[in-house]
């Protein structure tokens, strides 16, 4: 693919290997040379110096605090998948939209949850009313594929589980769709106070949304608000006491 980068604006599309080598050369390693090569010919590069309008976000890909991941699919198989690197200074997302054409986008640390927001269409949702329930982990995989014989397997043995209308409602939208699964990873230097890491695993519909999380080795599904998503996304990243030093 061909890499395109605006000096003025320092947006820049590029592959993986052009990617890595901006972040080898930023981190002191050896890059691959074709990276080199074609942020050369992009102009991202004057040698082995990198263009100041895109040096700090590959200076926070290099030296990141913290490093996220957002994943998120839907049930007609579209995967789309954001690695985030948070420094203390920019917080750097390179969005694969799930043809190898990767997108540079740089905000301020501080952003970061309404970046997140902004990427998985965060927006005001009917109030979900279903039942919360529980099913098996495995179950989850089932749920949320491509395969729409699977998905009504799946659902159908959750909705068999109850009496309730709006739960059995939900779950037949799981079935048919649309609807987006999305999770968010963070991970950075464990304290001795601190496990390192923070995630969050959201469902979206027409109906509303759901979180779900681990509870007695089973996945617990229970109504959430697009605020209280919000809320979570504000906590995700480390604490200044999770770190020996602070997000600014």
């Amino acid at each position: 693919m061909s890499v395109e980068f605006n000096a003025e604006s320092g947006q820049a599309h590029l592959d993986r290997v052009t990617f890595d080598a901006l972040v080898a050369l930023a981190g002191g390693s050896d890059p691959p040379a074709r990276g080199v090569e074609k942020a050369q010919a992009a102009g991202m590069l004057r040698g082995s110096s990198i263009h100041p309008a895109i040096r700090p976000a590959i200076a926070a890909a290099a030296d990141p605090v913290a490093n996220a991941r957002l994943e998120m699919h839907n049930e007609e198989g579209t995967n789309i998948v954001v690695e985030c690197w948070v420094s203390t200074t920019v917080a750097t997302y390179l969005v694969n939209q799930g043809q190898g054409d990767l997108e540079v986008v740089t905000t301020t640390p501080g952003f970061f949850p309404e970046s997140i927001a902004r990427l998985v269409g965060l927006s005001p949702r009917p109030r979900t009313a279903f039942q919360p329930w529980r099913m098996p982990i495995e179950l989850v995989d089932d749920t949320f594929c491509a395969d729409p014989e699977r998905r009504r397997t799946a659902t159908t043995t959750i909705a068999a589980q109850t009496n309730d209308e709006d739960t059995i409602a939900y779950t037949d939208v799981l079935a048919t769709g649309p609807w987006w699964h999305w999770s968010l990873g963070v991970n950075w230097p464990g304290t001795p106070d601190s496990e390192g890491a923070r995630s969050m695993h959201v469902v979206d519909t027409q109906l509303g949304m759901a979180m779900m999380s681990l509870s007695d080795e089973l996945v617990a599904v229970d109504p959430a608000h697009p605020r209280q998503v919000f809320l979570l996304l504000t906590a995700i990243l480390p604490r200044d006491d999770e770190l020996a030093f602070g997000l600014s």
